[in-house]
C-alpha cells in the first residue's frame, strides 16, 4: 500500500461520499446482525462500580480490586457517556460501536482515495474504491461487529486510523508523528495487543528521522500500566491470565481455514502470490534511492503491526471464542491490499475490477446462508455450540468445499472457539429474560455483603449490582485466573480455569440467581479480608512453584 497520490483533495471528496453511501448499508447490516454478548456485560459492571463510588472494580470494597475487563479505553468511554447524557451503558454501547463502524468506513475510503496507483487502475480509481468499500461492508464479519457491546468497533476503527495516518497524511512532520502516537497510545488502552502499534510507531518515526519530541502522547502507554499496577497489583490485566493455559497451533489454524473458506480469501491469496512472485522475477531495476526504501521500510512496519497480533492468535492463541473477532479488524486491510496487489500487476483495470467484484460476491454464499440457516433458533438447548452444517444446501459441485468448512466449524464451536453470533445472542436473550433485571435488582442492599456465583457473569453481575460476583471461569476473579487449568478432552477456549476446592464456600454464596433473593447468611468485612487473604497467598505461592 503505497504512498500518497498527491492530486488534492477532489478525489478525497469523491471517495467519501462513496464511503457515506456504504454507511447505509453498514447502518441496515449493523441492524440485522445486532446483539449484545453477555462478556459486553463486565465492562459494563465495571461502569456502573464507577458510578457507585468504587472506582472500576468488579466488587465493593472490602473485596481487592481486579482488572477483569480488557479494554480500559472502552470502560472509560461508556462511562464518560453515562455520566454526560445519563444512557446506560447496555443501551449506548451499540450506538457509540456503529459511529466506530461507520468510521472505519470513511477511513477505508481515503485509503484507497490516497493509495498511490500506477498502473492502469489509476485511471478506474473510483470504481475501484467502490468495489473495496463494497467488500468491506457485505462482510459479515465486519457487520457483525458493529455490535455486540464489546470494544471490538473501537479498536478496528483506531488500527485504521492509524494504518491512514501513518501511510497516506505525513505531509505536516510534527502533527504526523503526533497524531500516529496518539492513535497507537489509544489503541493500546482499547485493547492489550494495541501494543504493537506503539512499536511500529517509533519504527516509522525513527525511519522518517523525525523527532520523537512529538511523540508525547505515547506517555499514555506506561502512565496506564502504572496505574494498572498501583490499582490492580498487576501488570497484565485479570483476563491474560484466566484465557492463557497453552499454545494451541492445531485450533488457530482450523480458525483460520473456516474464515478463508468462509470469506473465499483465497482470492486475495491468489492475487498476493501471483504479485510477490513477479515481483521477485522481475528483471533487475536501478536501485531504490534512499526516500523509497524508506517509504518500502514504514509500509513493513505498518504490516507488521497488524501481522503480529493476526499470527499471535492464530498460533499462540488458538483463534478466539467469538466468531472471528479477532479477524475482523483485518477485512479492510486486506481489501486495500487487494486493491494494490492488483495495481501493481499491471492487468487491465476491466479485469482487475473484475477480480475485485468476485472477491465480493463469492465472500457472500456461505456466511449468509449459514446466517439464514441459523437466525431463527433461540432455544437455550439447541443453541448450546450452536452447529449448523451447510454443505448440503450448496449444489454437488460446491458441497465438497462447505463440507471442509463444516466440519473444521464443528471440531472449534465444540471446543468453545469461533462461537457464532447467534449462539452469544440466544444466550444474553435467554439470560436477560429469566434473571432478574436491574431495576430489581438494585433494591437488593450491599447491607450483609451478598455474595452469589456466576458461570457467565456478564449481565447477572450488572442486573444486581450491589451483589459481589465470583466469577466461576475468573474473567474477573484474581484467584480462580492464577488457579491451574483443569485438563480435559477436548479442550475448551476461555472456559479451563474453575475454582480450587473451598474457594467458592469460603465466600457463603447466598443469593437465588434465578428470582434474586438473598438467603440469610451475612458476610463481615473481616470475613471477606480474611478468605482474600489465605487464597490470594495460596496461588501466589503455587504459582511460585511451578
Amino acid at each position: 500500500m503505497s504512498g500518497p497520490r498527491g492530486d488534492g483533495s477532489s478525489g478525497d471528496g469523491r471517495a467519501l461520499l462513496l464511503a457515506a453511501a456504504a454507511c447505509v448499508v453498514v447502518a441496515i447490516g449493523w441492524s440485522t446482525f445486532w446483539f449484545l454478548t453477555d462478556d459486553a456485560f463486565i465492562a459494563f459492571r465495571y461502569v456502573s462500580n464507577s458510578r457507585l463510588g468504587f472506582g472500576y472494580t468488579w466488587n465493593p470494597p472490602p473485596f481487592r480490586p481486579v482488572e477483569g475487563y480488557t479494554s480500559f479505553l472502552w470502560v472509560a468511554l461508556l462511562d464518560l457517556v453515562w455520566r454526560l447524557t445519563g444512557v446506560e451503558p447496555p443501551a449506548a454501547a451499540n450506538p457509540v460501536s456503529l459511529v466506530f463502524a461507520c468510521g472505519s468506513v470513511l477511513v477505508t475510503g481515503l485509503s484507497a482515495a490516497r493509495m498511490e496507483l500506477t498502473g492502469p487502475l489509476a485511471r478506474r480509481r473510483l470504481p475501484a474504491i467502490a468495489l473495496v468499500l463494497i467488500i468491506v461492508v457485505t462482510n459479515r464479519t465486519f457487520l457483525t461487529w458493529t455490535s455486540s457491546g464489546l470494544e471490538t468497533a473501537l479498536y478496528n476503527f483506531l488500527t485504521l486510523a492509524w494504518l491512514f495516518v501513518f501511510l497516506y497524511a505525513d505531509g505536516a512532520p510534527r502533527r504526523w508523528v503526533f497524531a500516529i502516537s496518539l492513535l497507537a497510545a489509544l489503541a493500546t488502552l482499547a485493547r492489550p495487543e494495541g501494543i504493537v502499534f506503539v512499536a511500529a510507531t517509533v519504527c516509522g518515526i525513527v525511519l522518517a528521522g523525525r523527532a520523537l519530541a512529538a511523540a508525547s502522547p505515547l506517555v499514555i502507554v506506561p502512565a496506564h500500566l502504572l496505574w494498572r499496577r498501583s490499582v490492580y497489583g498487576v501488570w497484565l490485566p485479570n483476563t491474560w491470565y484466566a484465557k492463557t493455559t497453552g499454545v494451541w497451533p492445531a485450533s488457530g489454524l482450523r480458525y483460520l481455514l473456516c474464515f478463508v473458506i468462509e470469506y473465499s480469501l483465497w482470492i486475495s491469496i491468489v492475487v498476493a502470490v501471483l504479485w510477490a512472485w513477479r515481483s521477485l522475477r522481475a528483471p533487475g531495476v536501478a536501485p531504490l534511492g534512499a526516500e523509497a526504501r524508506t517509504r518500502r521500510l514504514r509500509i513493513a512496519c505498518a504490516a507488521g503491526a497488524f501481522v503480529v497480533p493476526f499470527l499471535y492468535y492464530t498460533f499462540v492463541v488458538g483463534g478466539d471464542h467469538f466468531e472471528y473477532r479477532v479477524y475482523s479488524g483485518l477485512v479492510p486491510p486486506v481489501a486495500l491490499a487487494t486493491l494494490f496487489c492488483l495495481d501493481r500487476l499491471r492487468w487491465r483495470a476491466a479485469a482487475a475490477c473484475t477480480v475485485l467484484a468476485a472477491a465480493a460476491i463469492a465472500a457472500l454464499p456461505i456466511p449468509y446462508t449459514h446466517y439464514l440457516a441459523t437466525r431463527g433458533i433461540w432455544g437455550r438447548k439447541e443453541t448450546s455450540h450452536l452447529v449448523r452444517p451447510i454443505a448440503g444446501r450448496f449444489p454437488s459441485p460446491l458441497s465438497w468445499y462447505v463440507s471442509i468448512f463444516d466440519r473444521n466449524q464443528a471440531w472449534l464451536i465444540a471446543r468453545w472457539i469461533g462461537v457464532r453470533h447467534q449462539e452469544h445472542k440466544a444466550f444474553a436473550t435467554y439470560i436477560l429474560e429469566t434473571t432478574p433485571r436491574r431495576a430489581q435488582g438494585e433494591l437488593i442492599p450491599w447491607e450483609g455483603h451478598p455474595v452469589a456465583v456466576a458461570y457467565s457473569a456478564g449481565i447477572l453481575a450488572y442486573d444486581l449490582p450491589h451483589v459481589a460476583f465470583i466469577d466461576y471461569l475468573g474473567l474477573s476473579d484474581h484467584v480462580i485466573a492464577r488457579s491451574p487449568a483443569i485438563p480435559e478432552e477436548p479442550r475448551q477456549m476461555a472456559h479451563e480455569r474453575h475454582p480450587p476446592e473451598g474457594y467458592v464456600e469460603c465466600f457463603r454464596p447466598n443469593v437465588d440467581l434465578a428470582l434474586g433473593r438473598v438467603r440469610p447468611r451475612p458476610l463481615s468485612d473481616d470475613d471477606i479480608r480474611a478468605c482474600e487473604d489465605r487464597w490470594w497467598a495460596a496461588v501466589a505461592i503455587s504459582r511460585a512453584g511451578s
